[in-house]
């Protein structure tokens, strides 16, 4: 009983000890799926979006003088 962990269908396979090779942090299912989102992905659209309309901008304008 002292070597089981108390939430072992939590984490099937892993070993919470520190020094094991199987070791992995015990979490709930919930917790496991829940992400973390900084909106990284909103500014990366963004100055992309940003980029293409410049890029666009600066072939218009080039094919224009023509």
């Amino acid at each position: 009983m002292m070597n089981k962990t108390p939430n072992e269908p939590l984490v099937p396979g892993a070993n919470p000890d520190p020094a094991s090779p199987n070791h992995a942090p015990i979490k709930t299912t919930t917790q496991a799926r829940a992400g973390v989102t900084f909106g990284t992905m909103r500014w990366v659209l963004a100055i992309s979006l940003i980029a293409v309309v410049i890029v666009l901008a600066a072939v218009w304008a080039m094919t224009a003088q023509h």
